[in-house]
Parts: structure tokens; C-alpha cells; sequence
């Protein structure tokens, strides 16, 4: 069967992956898509964007890994990469000079060079970066929509001050790790070119008329045992609560004080008689339950609407159930290759026998030659720079793994945010980490109201309820135990009482968002620029008003307009 063939046949068969939005990254109508592929910047869109701010992002704060793990150079109209004096390292125009000569490894390497001399160097004002912030973004998310929303953020992010900097200023340099992550490209991908982990393009072609039909036949199996769970969850979050006139409603208050007695419990060498059961070993932080949020008609007329809609779940409901849970564990794949990434060497006369080697991902690489000498300082002494750690969703799943990995990593704050990771990874990566342990350094999990986080909806309702994190749980992968569950969601944290030693849990904060204005309500909004998601009144937002003031503030300056 022909290759274009092919590509239609996987278009036609995820045509309900493509409404799958629940890490997707916050658009602008500054940065628009071309057909052809890239990127292209309409400078006149809006007075916050122009050619020189741009350029310098894409130079000196994006690490742009393709689908394989290899650092590409972002294309765009604007040829940032030409013969430009202030880019010393002239990585762009070594590839161009010499095309194919030189290897990934290089390319990597020459741009970590580059973001280390302009550390160094400081602002265009003269005064220094004090705090480094390493942000990894989620799943179905296109090069295009991750480059677009790290541009802006760096924009926004290099006029910010951060209060927490010596004498109560600092100033952010920010690093974005932008990795594919598509619906389609993923899949595609996964059904023409991967065969149980390994590339394997001839036998993968070969079957993937098969591979296909054996996902959609997946999905339609399923599909009643979903519905089965999808019902009892909307009936637990929303049905019931309604219908008992909200004597049942999920209240974090609640959770908090059930929380707190049994960690006290599980976390003290005291007789239990004894002990004080008001103490919480970390901080939980809840919103205001009503504030903000809709009443009961409402929330009844949106049940009633999602009601209607079944007929049309029923179509696509086993696409989600087969070929998502396929682009899923490519996605996966995709964002560990980050960690350890496959070469390109195989012996040629074996075929798709031999596997290539696996050497040292760009993250890792990002780690031990920038983040660990700038951050662990000589002989590991005090250092002049601040590190945080951003994960939002599936970048969750790779900051934790390279903790594990680099467990001498010296950070100040770790934020994952609507985290993917299972709870498990998360704890094993914070008992090893010396960062928390001697450094006392900050770790803040965000997660969602849970009848957001429940009853998402996704192509306005064309979609099985429930946000990405809610599909994981019951769709994509089989927890084997509770502390297999992702940590985003909050109703998973129960399983966590038992697991964090008081040293480190004194360090941990557990966020809830509310409904207010502003809030973010969805799994995809946490990293939107308009949350200032970079800000520590973000991650704690003790005073959401303020914060919300602020940065509305901030963006209104970078916009070109008066705060």
C-alpha cells in the first residue's frame, strides 16, 4: 500500500483525536501557521511582537527537540538564524555552511553554549539574571503552538520582576523545551514507524492497514466499559451533588481535615493516643467553594446538554478508546526521549532486526553541561542564580524522571502543574532528590477543581467528559495500585498520606484552583499566559485578586498599552 494512502487512512481514522485539546498551548493570532509547514510571524498583528524580541527568543531560550530527540533550529520567515553578529555561536549558519556534517549532538551543544554566554552577559540593560526558570510543556502540542507560546512567555517573562530576588529584585532568564507532541503526527507515527518500542518502518507500513483497524475494532470493544466508568464518575461529581441539593458536593475542606489526621498519624514516631491530629505535615491549599462558581440551574442545563450529545459519543468514543490510547503511548515515548534518545545508527544489512543504541537525551545533556554547574555553583557552594523546575502535564513526566536521574540537581522550586506523572514516579523522585532533602527547596503540585477536572469538556461536547489526566486514569493506561494514578488529579492525593517523610512533606504544597474568574478551569490553561504561571503568587495564589491584577498589569504593558 502507498505511503500517501497510508497518510489518509491514519488522517480519516483519528478525525476525533484532533478534538482532543487537553494540554494544547495558548494561541495568538500574532504567530499564524503557514500551509507549507514553519512558522510565520505577522509583525502587524500586534505591537507586542517584533522582529528582534522574537529572534532573541528563538536564539537564546528555546531548546527545539523533533520527533526523534535531535535539536532543530525553529524555521520562521524571519531568518533568526542568518549571518547575525550578536549570535556569537552562529549554530544556525555552521548547519548551513556545512549541511549534514554536523550531528545533533553539536547542534545541542553550540546552543547551550550560546544560552550560557548571554546568562553571563546579563541584560541589554546591564543588571543580571538571578532566577532560571526550565519549562517543559504537555502532550498535543504542535512545534508550532509550542514555539508560539514560548516566544510570547519570554517576552513577557523578560519585563517581569521577581519579588523573591535579592533585594526584592530579580529578573527571569526562561528556557522552554518544546517537543512534538501532535494528535495526528504522533499517531501517524506510531502506526507506520513503531513496532513495540522500536523504529521498525518496513514492517510497520507494511501492517498498519491492520495496525488501524485493530485500534478503531479496540476502541469500539471498549467503548461500553468506558461509558460504564464515564457514568459513575458524572454521577458521583455531578448527579448526585445536584440531587441531594449539594449535601454531597466534593469539598477540599473536608479532604484537608481527612488528610491531616491520617498523615499525622502515618508521619509521627509519637503513640498514636498522643498525638496532635490538627498538624498537617505539608500544605494543602483550597479555594473558596462557592466563589466564583455557577449555580445549580446552570450546572443542571449543562448536564442536560451533554445528555443530548451521547449519540454523537457514541461515534467517537472508540477513536479516543483506540487510536488516542496508540498517539498516547507515542507521546510517551516522544517525551522520554528527552531523557535518553535513540541514534540514527542501526547495521543496515539487519534491517529493522537491529535496534539502534540510546545515548543521552537533549534534557539530560540541558542538565549536567548549563543547569547543574550555573545552579550547584563551585564545589557546590552558594550560587548567584535560582532554578525553577516548570512541568505542566506530560513535562511533568520528564521533570521528575531527570531528578531521578540528576539527583544532585540544586533547585529552589519544583511546580507541576495538572502533572501526568504517576504519584509513584513523583514520590520516588522527591525521596532521592538533595535539592529537597538539604536545600529545602520548594515542590508545588496544581491541580484542578475536581468537577472541573471530571466533566471537561472537548470538542464542545463531541468528546467523552473529563480532562486528559481523567482519560489517562480510566482510558489510556491500567493503574496497578492507587499510587499508580496521576498526581494531578486531586482526588488521587489520598494515596500520598503515607509516602512523603515529614522532612521533605514540610516543603510540599498541594494546590486546588477554584472557579474564580480567571482561574483556570481547564487542563490545557494552567500554562496560558495569562496565568503568569512563572509568578510563586501562581503556585501558592493565597490572593488570586492580586495576582490576577498583576499580571493582567504586566500583560498590558507588553501589549503597548497603559496598566
Amino acid at each position: 500500500m502507498s505511503h500517501p494512502l497510508l497518510h489518509r487512512l491514519s488522517r480519516f481514522a483519528l478525525f476525533g483525536v484532533l478534538l482532543m485539546q487537553g494540554c494544547a498551548a495558548p494561541r495568538d493570532v500574532s504567530v499564524i501557521e503557514r500551509p507549507t509547514g514553519g512558522m510565520h510571524i505577522d509583525l502587524s498583528a500586534t505591537s507586542r511582537l517584533n522582529r528582534e524580541d522574537i529572534c532573541h527568543a528563538l536564539r537564546y531560550h528555546v531548546l527545539d527537540f523533533n520527533a526523534a530527540g535531535q535539536l532543530e533550529m525553529p524555521a520562521s520567515n524571519l531568518d533568526c538564524f542568518g549571518d547575525k553578529a550578536d549570535y556569537r555561536h552562529q549554530c544556525q549558519t555552521l548547519e548551513m555552511a556545512k549541511p549534514g556534517q554536523t550531528t545533533p549532538d553539536q547542534r545541542l551543544n553550540c546552543q547551550i553554549d550560546a544560552m550560557r554566554d548571554a546568562i553571563a552577559a546579563g541584560r541589554p540593560d546591564g543588571t543580571p539574571y538571578t532566577h532560571l526558570v526550565l519549562v517543559v510543556h504537555g502532550g498535543l502540542v504542535s512545534e508550532d503552538e509550542g514555539l508560539r507560546s514560548a516566544i510570547l512567555a519570554t517576552e513577557a517573562m523578560s519585563k517581569d520582576v521577581d519579588p523573591d530576588g535579592p533585594q526584592g529584585q530579580g529578573h527571569y532568564y526562561p528556557i522552554f523545551v518544546v517537543w512534538r507532541s501532535g494528535a495526528l503526527p504522533t499517531y501517524f507515527e506510531q502506526s507506520t514507524r513503531i513496532e513495540q518500542g522500536k523504529r521498525s518502518p518496513g514492517f510497520a507500513r507494511a501492517v498498519a492497514p491492520l495496525t488501524i483497524a485493530t485500534d478503531l475494532a479496540r476502541g469500539v470493544v471498549r467503548e461500553p466499559r468506558f461509558g460504564a466508568s464515564e457514568g459513575l464518575r458524572l454521577w458521583n461529581f455531578k448527579l448526585r451533588h445536584q440531587l441531594s441539593q449539594g449535601d454531597g458536593e466534593f469539598s477540599c475542606e473536608k479532604q484537608k481535615a481527612q488528610m491531616t489526621a491520617s498523615s499525622a498519624l502515618a508521619t509521627s514516631n509519637e503513640p498514636a493516643q498522643t498525638q496532635d491530629a490538627t498538624r498537617t505535615p505539608f500544605n494543602v491549599l483550597c479555594p473558596d467553594p462557592e466563589r466564583g462558581r455557577d449555580g445549580l440551574l446552570k450546572r443542571s442545563l449543562k448536564t442536560g446538554a451533554y445528555a443530548l450529545s451521547t449519540p454523537l459519543r457514541v461515534v467517537t468514543t472508540p477513536i479516543l478508546l483506540g487510536p488516542g490510547q496508540s498517539a498516547w503511548e507515542n507521546m510517551q515515548r516522544r517525551a522520554r526521549g528527552l531523557v535518553w534518545r535513540e541514534t540514527d545508527k542501526r547495521d543496515q544489512t539487519q534491517g529493522d532486526i537491529t535496534p539502534p543504541a540510546v545515548v543521552d537525551g537533549g534534557l539530560q545533556v540541558l542538565f549536567r553541561s548549563l543547569l547543574m554547574p550555573l545552579t550547584n555553583g563551585p564545589d557546590n557552594g552558594p550560587s548567584p542564580y535560582r532554578l525553577t523546575l516548570i512541568g505542566h502535564s506530560m513535562g511533568a513526566i520528564v521533570v521528575t524522571e531527570m531528578l531521578r536521574l540528576e539527583p544532585r540537581l540544586r533547585f529552589d522550586n519544583l511546580v507541576l502543574m495538572g502533572a501526568a506523572v504517576d504519584m509513584r514516579g513523583f514520590v520516588y523522585a522527591l525521596r532521592s532528590s538533595q535539592a529537597v532533602h538539604d536545600h529545602h527547596a520548594q515542590v508545588y503540585n496544581l491541580a484542578l477543581h475536581p468537577d472541573n477536572e471530571v466533566f471537561e469538556l472537548s470538542g464542545r461536547g463531541a468528546m467523552p467528559s473529563g480532562s486528559l489526566l481523567q482519560w489517562i486514569d480510566e482510558a489510556y493506561e491500567t493503574p496497578p495500585t492507587q499510587l499508580d494514578r496521576v498526581l494531578g488529579k486531586w482526588t488521587n492525593l489520598t494515596a500520598l498520606e503515607r509516602t512523603i517523610p515529614p522532612a521533605i512533606a514540610a516543603h510540599v504544597t498541594f494546590k486546588m484552583f477554584g472557579f474564580e474568574q480567571g482561574e483556570p478551569q481547564v487542563h490545557g490553561a494552567f500554562n496560558d499566559l495569562e496565568m503568569c504561571y512563572w509568578r510563586k503568587s501562581f503556585w501558592d495564589a493565597s490572593d488570586w485578586q492580586s495576582h490576577r491584577q498583576s499580571c493582567a498589569a504586566l500583560l498590558s504593558v507588553e501589549d503597548g498599552r497603559a496598566p
